[in-house]
């Protein structure tokens, strides 16, 4: 147990460190908090049940953001990216709402399909496909710089429209009547 925690504890409740040690002592052994308010009086001082809750709630919250820091840590050390700075500003955040703060430069972002897309150079050729101005997609596709891709044929969707099926194919004159999904590969 880190005595920051027990003394942020006490500071935060306004009980002495001693009584708040020996109460995370207590329910760390697996003790409930009727048990130890009733039967372990003399190491608590006198402890009554709601503050023996706010003790252990405060205590789980401070467990749980040891383990975020540990994850936190690691994630960045991984990245090659953690100073001797970034590493103590980390170890001594007790905040989650900071900790994350100090996180987010160096989170990992989320690799979507549209990404891929992106990374592929399809972006072009998708601005194209959302106009739907050009009569010869499949032409201009083949100009498009593509890596790896396949285009897939599929019925245009139009939300919000319906149709007796709960569906409607989007026509519209001079242009193609199937929309082209891209697959990177």
């Amino acid at each position: 147990m880190d005595p920051k925690i027990t003394e942020i504890i006490s500071r935060n409740l306004g009980l002495a460190q001693i009584r708040v040690a020996n109460t995370i002592q207590l329910i760390d052994e697996g003790a409930t908090v009727p048990f130890i308010a009733r039967y372990r009086k003399e190491r608590t001082g006198s402890l009554d049940e709601v503050q023996i809750l706010q003790i252990k709630e405060l205590f789980e919250k401070f467990t749980e953001l040891e383990k975020r820091k540990v994850t936190v840590l690691k994630t960045i050390e991984e990245q090659e990216k953690l100073t001797p700075e970034l590493k103590s500003r980390i170890e001594n955040c007790f905040d989650p709402v900071e900790l994350e703060d100090l996180y987010l430069p160096y989170k990992p972002k989320r690799r979507t399909r549209a990404t891929m897309a992106r990374e592929n150079g399809l972006e072009p050729l998708s601005r194209i496909l959302m106009a739907q101005f050009e009569k010869h997609i499949e032409e201009r596709a083949a100009n498009t710089s593509m890596k790896k891709c396949t285009l897939w044929k599929r019925p245009w969707r139009v939300p919000g429209i319906s149709s007796r099926n709960g569906s409607a194919k989007m026509k519209m004159p001079g242009t193609v009547s199937a929309g082209f999904f891209i697959n990177p590969e």
